[in-house]
């Protein structure tokens, strides 16, 4: 028969934790899909959308006939929607990961189409603002969910996926913008939007 004052002094046996579950599990196609759809989705947005900020603003200001401090406010109001973003997705974050990520592209689309369709610089403005928010709203969420999601032995090229997808995103749009005037200075800016 067993001791019963070995009871008392054995050591308690512990749970195993999240991340030991997550390391157990490994490196799957769950955790692939979310690194594809959230880190390389979103850095992708935010690299393609930096660049468009700075290409599309002189063809923007010679369709609108607008002043320097008007054009410097296409790329300025952008930023400030990022920030915006950042600092809303980080608070929601916390419930949840993944609406916050679907409400940012979710929001991005948006305020894309309506940047594309904008009749005026007030519009324009508008919807440059919102889709610094959508840019940003699913960035943080998105990073902490697919550092959460894999192991740990994975975190790191998940994190590099997100720069190089970023530098991609930029490269991308800078092609395209390439392709369709050499000269950066007639571009068809709707419809890099």
């Amino acid at each position: 028969m067993a001791n019963p004052g070995a009871l008392l002094t054995a050591a308690p046996q512990t749970k195993p934790s999240v991340g030991d579950h997550i390391e157990a599990i490994g490196f799957g196609q769950a955790q692939l899909t979310t690194v594809l759809i959230a880190i390389a989705g979103t850095s992708f947005m935010e690299g393609s959308e930096v660049m468009l900020s700075n290409l599309m603003t002189i063809p923007v200001a010679t369709e609108f006939g607008l002043s320097d401090r008007e054009r410097a406010g296409i790329a300025s109001v952008a930023y400030a929607g990022m920030v915006l973003g950042v600092l809303v997705s980080g608070n929601l974050g916390d419930i949840g990961r993944r609406r916050p990520v679907v409400w940012g592209f979710f929001l991005a689309l948006c305020s894309c189409l309506g940047c594309a369709a904008a009749p005026n610089y007030w519009i324009l403005l508008f919807c440059r603002f919102f889709q610094g928010v959508g840019f940003m709203f699913s960035f943080g969420p998105a990073c902490s969910m697919a550092s959460e999601t894999s192991p740990v032995w994975y975190r790191i090229p998940v994190q590099a996926l997100s720069v190089y997808m970023y530098s991609f995103g930029m490269i991308s749009v800078s092609v395209v913008a390439y392709l369709d005037d050499p000269t950066l200075q007639a571009l068809h800016w709707r419809k890099l939007m």
